[in-house]
C-alpha cells in the first residue's frame, strides 16, 4: 500500500461524519452523561456575560416542582414566580433537570472535563451556543440539532458545599468544524469563514448559507449546551491531508512507519551490559538530573541522532530520561517538540526543567496554556532573562573523570576473570580472606598458574580428590612398584618371592655393595697389568719421557758420548797451578765439549748424566702412550682392587634380586636382608598391591602435584585437608596471576578507596550542578543574540504583539511568523497529539511556510497514542523518540466515549473494545524495526512488594528493583482489605463506602502523604467518589487535605485514565464480587479481554509508598477455567500476593564468601545476617536484621557491585536509592577482609554497635609513649602559613611520611587540603621556608632529635599501616621487645613490634620482614634463630 494510501486510511479514523458524533446530533435531555441542554436562556446575553468575565450557576427548572428558591447541593431551585425576561437576564442558567439530577450531571461533567483535559491536553469543557435543527435523509423523521460555534468553558466548585459556576476559558470561541465538513460533503453547503462574531450574526450567516427550501431545518439563535465535545481531531484529519500538505509523502520518518517494506529491525544502538562510561566520556556527560546507566545509555543514544524506541516499565524514570535528552537537545542548539496526551507527563518534566533553570526554554501549548495571552507574556519574559553567566568547566570535568577511572578500574580488576580459569577475582579474594579468617596457613608450596583453564582447575582438584581417596596406598608394602602388574603378573611375582627372599636373605652386604663387587671382578679381569707392576710401569713411563725431549744445552749425539761420568770426577779434583798442563783433565774437559754446549755448565752435566742413566735402563716395553693409557685405566679402577670380591651367596642374591626388579621395577633396600624383609612383607600383603597402584595413578595423574603428594604420603597433611590446601595454592596462584595484570590490586588501600568513593560522590553532583549550568548559560546566550537582532523580524512582529490590548493574532499565526525566534527562545515546545495540529502549521503545505521542522520529536506515554494521533508530530520532526512501556494501557476509546453518545448504562461499557484500541504508535514503532533501548531501574516503589508482581509477570523480573530496609505492613508496601459487599449494578456499594472511609482516615492520620484511589470500572469510580465526597460534607475538618498537594492531588479514577499517575498512597477497590444471589460471575471487565493485563499492570504499579486492595474476593476465589484472559490470571497472583500468599525475597544465589565474613560480625551483634537481600536485580551483599527490619546494609565491591557497568550506578545512584528507600549503609572492600582483616571488621564495628575487642594487656606496650597527632589552631590564610602547618606537623609527628602529611592536611582542613597536584609545592616550601628535611619518603624537622618508638593503638588509622613507621622507629620498638624477652625469636619479635607499635594483627608479616632486614644486616642479634 502506497504512503498516500496509508495516510487515507488513516485519515478516516480521525473524522466522525455520523450522527453519534454529538456535533452534530446534540443528544436529548438527561440522554447523555456528556451534555446538558440549557433551556430558554439569552445566548447573547450569556456570551457578552461570558466574555466581561462573570460566572453563571445553574438553576434546576422541573414543572410543577419548583415553589421558590432552595439550594441544593450546588444547585439552586427555579424560582416560579420569576418572569421569562428576568430569569433570562439573571445570573443562573436553567436546566430542565431536578436538583439532585442537575447536581449529579454538572458533578459527572466537571470530571469528565478535567479528565479529559488531562488525558488529552485539549480543552473538552465547551459552551455549545447556537444550533441547526436539520434531518438525516437516512433517518428523515428525526430531528438533529448541531451546535454553531463553541465557546471554551470551565466549571468551577470550591468544594463539596458550594455551587457549581461556569466561565470563560481564555481561548477563542470556535465554529463547529464537523458541521462545516458534514454540510460540504453531504449537503454540498459551502459556510461562510467564521469571525468569532456573536451568536446572532453567525446564525444570520449560518441561515443565508443554507438557502431556503430545505424542509425541517431552521437555525436557533438561543439555543444553548454545555458538554464535552472533541473537535480536535478534525483538525488532523485536515492536517494529514497529502493534496493539501503533499511534503508528507517524502517525509522519512513518517515513511519509515508507514511503509512495511522499509522497515528494517536495526540492533540497539548499546547493548544490555554496554560499558556506559566507555561510551560516554565525562566531557559528554551533560546530564541535568540524576541518571542511572540505561537512561544515560538512552539519552546518549538520541543525543547521536538515533530514532529509538525507550521502553519505560512502571516507576523508571521516564520523565528524567526525558528532561536529560531535551536538556541535551537545549545545549546542542537542537529544537525539539515533546508530545504526550496526559497534561501531567507534560507537566512533570516542565517542573523538572524549571526547578534545574531550563524553564524559560519549554513553551506549553497544553490544557490551559493555550491562550495567547499566556504564550505572549511568557515570550516577554523569555526575552528578558538576564545575560548568561559561563561556568566553570575544566577543573570538574577533570577531577570527575580522574575519581571515575580509579574507581572503574578496580571494578574491572574485580569482575575480571583470572585468565581461562572462569574465576573472577573477586572469587579469589573472597575465598582466600575466608580461608585466611578460618585459621588456614599457605600450604608449602606453589603452583604455577600458566596456562589454567576451567578444564585445568577441574582436574587438579580430581587429582587432589584421587591422592586424597588412594593414600592409604601410599603406605603400602608395595610402594614403589612401577610395573603395570596385572593379577597375573603379581600371581607369577608371588610365587617367585619365597626364592627371591631366601637368596636376599642369606647374602651379606646390600644390592648396591654386591653389585660393586660384581662390577670390581669384571674390572680387574680387564686390568692392563697387576696393581703391583704399576710402579714399574710408571718407572719406564718417566724414562721415556725424560728422553722424549733432548735438552737444549746438549750438542747433538751427547746421549751417546761415554766417559762423562769419568770426566766429571776427573774434574771434581783440584788441579792445582799447573793443572792445564794434565792429560787428564784435557780429555775430559774435550769430552764434555762433545757433550755440551757449555762444558762448564754443570746442571746441564747432571741432567745429561741422568738421561744417560735412563736410555741405558730401558729395554724392550711398551711406548710411552701405551703406559699412560694403562696407567690411567689402573687409577680409575682403583678401587676395584680394593673391593673385597664377591661372594657366591652374593652373586645368587643378585641374581634373585634381578628377577624381582624387572618384574617391579623396585628400588633396593640398603642391604639385601632389608630387601629380603621388604619382599616378605609385600608376600604378606598381596591385596596391598592393588591400593598402591591406585595412590601411584594419582600421582602421575598430576606431576606438579608431588608436594601435595609428599606432604600426604608422610603424613604431614591430613587426607580431609588435601583439597583445601590445593584450594588456597590454587587461589594463591590466581592471585599473583590477577595482580600481575592489575598492579592496583597489589597497592589497593581501603580507606583511600573510602575517600575516592566520596571524593568521586561529589564529584558527580559537580558534574550535574555544571550540565545545569551550562545548559540554562547557552540558552541564555542564544536569547541574548536574538535580543541583539538575530531574528530581527521575528522580533518586531512579536514587540507589536506584545503591546496589543486585543486583537492579537490567532495562536497558530503568532507561532508560524515568529517561528525563526520562537525555535532559538523556546528550543522545547511541549504540546498533546490533539493540539499539535490545531497550533502548529503544517510545514508540508504546497503553498504556505508552516512551522518549520523540529530536529527532535519526544512522545511520552506512547502506548496510549494511537499511530493516527501521532502521525501529524511525527511529520514536524526529523528524529523521532518513542517513549513508553508495551506493557502497559493500549490506547482506548475513553475519550471518544466521552465525545459519542453510547449507552449509557450498559453493564459492561468498557468491554467493547475494537481491535485498534489496542494499537499505538509505540506497537508501530517496534514493528517497524525501530531499536529499543530499556529502562531497568525501578525507583518509585519504597517496598519492593508494590512492584513484585508486575516485574514478575510482565517483565520478567528484569527490572532492577530495590529491596526496602523494613518489613511489610498496613503503613508500608502492598496490603489486602477484604470487603463482603455485593456487585450488583455494575458497582460495589459497600466496598465504595469502604474505600470512601479509608480515604477519610489518611485525610485525618496522614495528610502529609499524597492519595489517589483506583476502581477497576467507571460506575465503581463514580460510587467511590459519590461516597467520598458525601464523607467530606460530614467532615470539613479533612477539606485542607484535598487541597494541600497541588503538584499530586486527590483522585479518583477508573484502570482507563490512571496511567502516568503516582501518590505516595494508593487504593484500588477491585469492585468485582458476588452479586445480590450470593454467586461470582467470572466477569472483570477490561481485564478479561486482550491486552487485559496491561490495564492491570498500569494500575497496581502507581504506588510509591503502599497499596491498599480492597476486594470482596480472594485470589482463590478466581476460577481460571471459567474467567479466561492473562489479565484475570495476573489479577488472582496479585490478590494472593496482596493476601501475603508469596514469598517477598527472591535469593537468587547464596552470599559471597566475604558476606559470610561480614555475616559472622553482624551475628555478633545479635542480628541475623542477611545475604544478597533484594527481589530482583540489585542486591544488597549483606544485611543486619533487627526486630524492626534491616538495620544496616553492607555494601562489598562483589560481583553486584562490579557488575554495574557505570561508575555512577555503582557508587553513588545505587547508595542515593537505597537511602531514599530508609537504609542506613556502610562499605566494606573485599582486599581489606583479605589483607587487614582486623581493620575491616574495625570499620563495620561502630555502626553494628560493637565495642572493638579489649586487646590481652602486654607488658611491652607500656614502654611506648602514644603517638602524637599534630592540631589545628587557625586554618592558614595563605601559602606561607600552609608552609607553616605542614612544618608544625613535621615538628610533632617527626619522622613521619609524605602521605601521612598529606593525610593529616586533609583532616585538618578538609576540602582547602592542597590536592594531589599542589601538596608538593607545599611540601617544597616548607622545605625552604622551615628547613625540614626529607629521607626515603619520611620528612624530619631541621634539629632532627633521637627517633623513639610510639604506640599508635589511638592514633589515626591511616598512622596504623606499617609502610607509615620510619624503619628507625621499628628498631627502636625492636630493642624494647628484646629487653623484655631476650629470647625471642623472629615470629615473636614481629608480634611483640606489633603490641607495643599499636597496630593490628594483619600488620605482623610486613613487621617481620623489617625484622629480617634488622637481623640479616647485623644491626639485632638475636639469641634464638627464627
Amino acid at each position: 500500500m502506497s504512503i498516500a494510501a496509508q495516510l487515507e486510511e488513516a485519515r478516516r479514523a480521525l473524522i466522525d461524519l455520523s450522527t453519534r458524533n454529538r456535533l452534530l446530533s446534540l443528544p436529548a435531555q438527561g440522554r447523555s452523561r456528556g451534555v446538558i441542554r440549557i433551556e430558554d436562556e439569552d445566548a447573547g446575553f450569556v456570551v457578552q456575560q461570558l466574555a466581561a468575565g462573570r460566572g453563571f450557576g445553574f438553576e434546576a427548572a422541573v414543572a410543577g416542582e419548583a415553589k421558590g428558591r432552595k439550594r441544593a447541593e450546588g444547585v439552586v431551585t427555579a424560582s416560579g414566580s420569576a418572569t421569562r425576561e428576568e430569569w433570562r437576564r439573571d445570573t443562573q442558567l436553567r436546566v430542565a433537570l431536578a436538583p439532585e439530577e442537575l447536581t449529579r450531571r454538572l458533578r459527572d461533567v466537571m470530571a469528565d472535563a478535567r479528565s479529559a483535559r488531562e488525558e488529552s491536553g485539549v480543552p473538552s469543557l465547551f459552551l455549545a451556543v447556537g444550533a441547526l435543527v436539520w434531518r438525516d435523509p437516512g433517518t428523515p423523521a428525526t430531528e438533529r440539532m448541531a451546535p454553531l460555534a463553541l465557546i471554551p468553558a470551565t466549571l468551577e466548585r470550591d468544594g463539596v458545599s458550594t455551587r457549581f459556576r461556569l466561565r470563560a476559558s481564555p481561548e477563542d470561541a470556535v465554529e463547529n468544524l464537523s458541521l462545516r465538513e458534514k454540510l460540504a460533503t453531504d449537503f454540498r453547503i459551502t459556510l461562510p469563514d467564521f469571525a468569532g462574531e456573536g451568536p446572532a450574526d453567525w446564525a444570520a450567516r449560518m441561515q443565508a448559507a443554507l438557502g431556503e427550501g430545505r424542509e425541517g431545518w431552521r437555525v436557533e439563535v438561543d439555543a444553548l449546551a454545555l458538554g464535552i465535545f472533541a473537535f480536535a481531531k478534525f483538525l488532523m484529519w485536515r492536517d494529514l491531508d497529502p493534496a493539501a500538505h503533499p511534503g508528507l509523502l517524502t517525509h522519512a520518518p513518517l515513511q519509515r512507519l508507514l511503509d512495511g517494506a522499509q522497515a528494517v529491525a536495526e540492533p540497539p544502538p548499546f547493548a544490555d551490559d554496554a560499558d556506559v562510561d566507555a561510551a560516554i566520556p565525562v566531557e559528554k556527560l551533560d546530564h541535568v538530573v540524576e541518571v542511572d546507566g540505561s537512561q544515560a545509555l538512552a539519552a546518549e543514544a538520541v543525543r547521536r541522532g538515533h530514532s529509538l524506541v525507550i521502553q519505560g516499565p512502571p516507576g523508571t524514570g521516564k520523565s528524567q530520561t526525558i528532561v536529560n535528552i531535551l536538556a541535551q537537545a537545549v545545549m546542542d542548539g537542537r529544537s525539539v517538540i515533546f508530545v504526550a496526551e496526559k497534561a501531567a507527563a507534560l507537566e512533570v518534566v516542565k517542573r523538572r526543567l524549571e526547578q534545574f533553570g531550563l524553564g524559560a526554554a519549554v513553551l506549553e501549548l497544553h490544557s490551559e496554556k493555550q491562550s495567547k495571552r499566556v504564550v505572549l507574556d511568557e515570550l516577554r519574559a523569555t526575552l528578558a532573562l538576564p545575560p548568561p553567566v559561563p561556568p566553570q568547566r575544566e577543573a570538574a570535568v577533570q577531577r570527575l573523570g580522574e575519581l571515575r577511572g580509579r574507581l572503574n578500574r578496580h571494578a574491572a580488576a574485580m569482575r575480571d576473570v583470572v585468565g581461562e580459569t572462569g574465576v573472577t577475582v573477586q572469587e579469589v579474594v573472597g575465598r582466600l580472606a575466608a580461608l585466611r579468617a578460618s585459621g588456614a596457613v599457605p600450604p608449602p608450596f606453589r603452583l604455577d598458574p600458566t596456562g589454567w583453564d576451567a578444564a585445568r582447575l577441574r582436574a587438579l582438584r580430581e587429582a587432589a580428590r584421587n591422592l586424597a581417596a588412594s593414600l592409604g596406598g601410599a603406605r603400602s608394602p608395595w610402594r614403589g612398584v612401577t610395573a603395570p602388574l596385572d593379577a597375573i603378573a603379581a600371581q607369577r611375582l608371588l610365587a617367585e618371592l619365597p626364592r627371591a627372599i631366601r637368596a636376599l636373605a642369606a647374602a651379606p652386604g646390600g644390592v648396591a655393595e654386591a653389585e660393586a663387587a660384581l662390577a670390581a671382578e669384571a674390572l680387574r679381569a680387564e686390568a692392563p697389568m697387576r696393581p703391583e707392576d704399576v710402579p714399574a710401569a710408571e718407572a719406564r713411563l718417566a724414562d721415556l719421557r725424560l728422553l722424549a725431549t733432548p735438552d737444549p744445552r746438549w750438542l747433538p749425539g751427547a746421549l751417546e758420548v761415554p766417559g762423562l761420568a769419568a770426566a766429571r770426577e776427573v774434574l771434581a779434583k783440584p788441579g792445582g797451578m799447573l793443572g792445564f798442563l794434565d792429560g787428564g783433565r784435557r780429555a775430559a774437559k774435550a769430552s764434555l765439549a762433545v757433550a755440551l754446549r757449555d762444558p762448564e755448565d754443570g746442571p746441564a752435566l747432571d741432567a745429561l748424566l741422568t738421561a744417560q742413566a735412563a736410555k741405558a735402563r730401558l729395554g724392550a716395553g711398551p711406548d710411552a702412550a701405551t703406559l699412560e693409557a694403562q696407567l690411567a685405566w689402573m687409577a680409575r679402577h682403583a678401587a676395584a682392587f680394593a673391593t673385597p670380591a664377591v661372594t657366591e651367596a652374593q652373586r645368587a642374591a643378585l641374581a634373585a634380586w634381578g628377577v624381582i626388579r624387572d618384574a617391579t621395577g623396585l628400588a633396593p633396600e640398603a642391604s639385601f636382608a632389608a630387601t629380603a624383609e621388604r619382599l616378605a612383607a609385600m608376600a604378606a600383603e598381596p591385596e596391598a598391591l592393588s591400593p598402591w597402584q591406585a595412590w601411584a595413578r594419582a600421582e602421575a595423574m598430576e606431576p606438579s602435584l608431588a608436594p601435595l603428594a609428599e606432604a600426604l604420603a608422610s603424613g604431614a597433611l591430613p587426607p580431609d585437608a588435601a583439597e583445601g590446601a590445593l584450594d588456597f595454592a590454587i587461589l594463591e596462584a590466581l592471585l599473583r596471576m590477577a595482580m600481575r595484570e592489575h598492579p592496583g590490586l597489589a597497592a589497593f588501600d581501603g580507606a583511600a578507596a573510602d575517600r575516592w568513593v566520596l571524593d568521586f560522590r561529589a564529584a558527580d553532583a559537580a558534574r550535574v550542578r555544571l550540565a545545569r549550568a551550562e545548559a540554562a548559560a547557552i540558552h541564555a546566550a542564544r536569547v541574548e543574540a536574538l535580543r541583539n537582532g538575530e531574528e530581527a523580524a521575528s522580533l518586531a512582529f512579536l514587540r507589536g504583539e506584545f503591546e496589543r490590548k486585543r486583537g492579537h493574532a490567532p495562536l497558530r499565526t503568532l507561532l508560524s511568523r515568529a517561528a525563526p525566534l520562537v525555535r532559538k527562545a523556546k528550543p522545547i515546545l511541549m504540546l498533546s497529539p490533539l493540539s499539535v495540529a490545531q497550533f502548529l502549521a503544517n510545514p508540508h503545505h504546497a503553498t504556505q511556510p508552516g512551522f518549520p521542522l523540529f530536529d527532535l520529536l519526544v512522545m511520552d506515554e506512547a502506548s496510549q497514542i494511537e499511530p493516527v494521533d501521532a502521525l501529524g508530530a511525527i511529520a514536524r520532526a526529523k528524529q523521532v523518540v518513542v517513549v513508553g512501556d508495551d506493557k502497559q494501557m493500549p490506547p482506548t476509546r475513553f475519550f471518544q466515549r466521552m465525545t459519542e453518545e453510547v449507552e449509557e448504562d450498559a453493564p459492561e461499557e468498557e468491554t467493547a473494545l475494537a481491535a485498534r484500541d489496542v494499537e499505538s504508535i509505540l506497537g508501530l514503532a517496534n514493528a517497524r524495526g525501530i531499536p529499543n533501548a530499556m529502562l531497568r531501574w525501578h525507583y518509585r516503589s519504597r517496598h519492593e512488594s508494590l512492584i513484585a508482581t508486575s516485574n514478575a509477570e510482565f517483565y520478567g523480573n528484569r527490572l532492577l528493583v530495590l529491596p526496602s530496609p523494613r518489613p511489610r505492613s498496613p503503613s508500608l508496601g502492598l496490603s489486602l482489605v477484604r470487603v463482603e459487599g455485593r456487585f450488583q449494578g455494575s458497582a460495589n456499594v459497600v466496598e465504595a463506602r469502604a474505600v470512601a472511609e479509608a480515604v477519610l482516615r489518611h485525610a485525618r492520620e496522614t495528610p502529609g502523604d499524597t492519595l489517589g484511589v483506583a476502581a477497576f470500572s467507571v460506575t465503581q469510580r463514580d460510587a467511590i467518589a459519590e461516597a467520598v465526597e458525601a464523607l467530606r460534607r460530614e467532615s470539613p475538618e479533612t477539606e485542607a487535605f484535598f487541597t494541600a498537594h497541588p503538584a499530586e492531588p486527590f483522585f479518583v479514577k477508573n484502570l482507563e485514565n490512571v496511567q502516568g499517575d503516582e501518590r505516595d498512597s494508593i487504593m484500588i477497590s477491585v469492585g468485582y464480587g458476588r452479586g445480590g444471589d450470593g454467586k461470582l460471575a467470572m466477569r472483570f471487565g477490561p481485564l478479561s479481554n486482550e491486552g487485559g493485563e496491561r490495564r492491570l499492570n498500569v494500575l497496581i504499579t502507581r504506588a510509591k509508598k503502599r497499596c491498599i486492595v480492597f476486594s470482596g474476593i480472594g485470589a482463590e476465589e478466581v476460577d481460571l477455567e471459567r474467567a479466561k484472559g492473562r489479565g484475570v490470571a495476573a489479577l488472582k497472583t496479585f490478590l494472593d500476593f496482596a493476601a501475603g500468599g508469596a514469598s517477598l525475597r527472591v535469593a537468587a544465589r547464596e552470599g559471597s564468601a566475604i558476606a559470610g565474613l561480614i555475616g559472622e560480625l553482624i551475628g555478633q551483634s545479635g542480628r541475623e545476617a542477611v545475604p544478597r537481600v533484594g527481589l530482583s536485580g540489585l542486591f544488597l551483599d549483606v544485611a543486619a536484621r533487627g526486630p524492626q527490619g534491616f538495620d544496616l546494609g553492607v555494601e562489598v565491591d562483589g560481583a553486584d557491585w562490579s557488575g554495574l557497568r557505570c561508575a555512577r550506578d555503582r557508587d553513588r545512584g545505587r547508595q542515593m536509592a537505597l537511602e531514599g528507600m530508609g537504609w542506613s549503609l556502610t562499605r566494606s572492600w573485599s582486599l581489606d577482609w583479605l589483607n587487614q582483616p582486623e581493620a575491616a571488621a574495625a570499620k563495620l564495628r561502630p555502626a553494628l554497635g560493637l565495642a572493638a575487642p579489649v586487646a590481652a594487656p602486654v607488658t611491652a606496650a607500656r614502654l611506648a609513649p602514644a603517638y602524637v597527632e599534630a592540631t589545628l589552631d587557625k586554618p592558614p590564610a595563605n601559602r606561607a602559613e600552609l608552609a607553616g602547618l605542614i612544618a608544625a606537623i613535621v615538628a610533632t609527628e617527626a619522622p613521619v611520611h609524605g602521605d601521612s602529611i598529606q593525610e593529616r592536611l586533609r583532616l585538618l582542613l578538609g576540602p582547602a587540603a592542597p590536592d594531589a597536584k599542589g601538596f608538593p609545592g607545599a611540601l617544597n616550601e616548607a622545605r625552604l621556608l622551615h628547613g625540614i628535611t626529607e629521607a626515603s619518603g619520611f620528612w624530619f624537622p631541621e634539629e632532627r632529635g633521637l627517633v623513639i618508638a610510639r604506640d599508635r593503638s589511638a592514633a589515626a588509622a591511616h598512622l596504623r599501616r606499617p609502610a607509615m613507621i620510619h624503619a628507625e622507629e621499628v628498631a627502636a620498638a625492636a630493642r624494647l621487645v628484646l629487653e623484655l624477652d631476650p629470647q625471642a625469636d623472629e615470629e615473636e619479635l614481629a608480634q611483640g613490634l606489633a603490641r607495643l607499635l599499636g597496630l593490628d594483627p594483619s600488620a605482623v608479616p610486613a613487621l617481620a620482614a623489617r625484622v629480617a632486614i634488622l637481623v640479616g644486616s647485623g644491626q639485632l642479634v638475636l639469641m634464638r634463630g627464627a
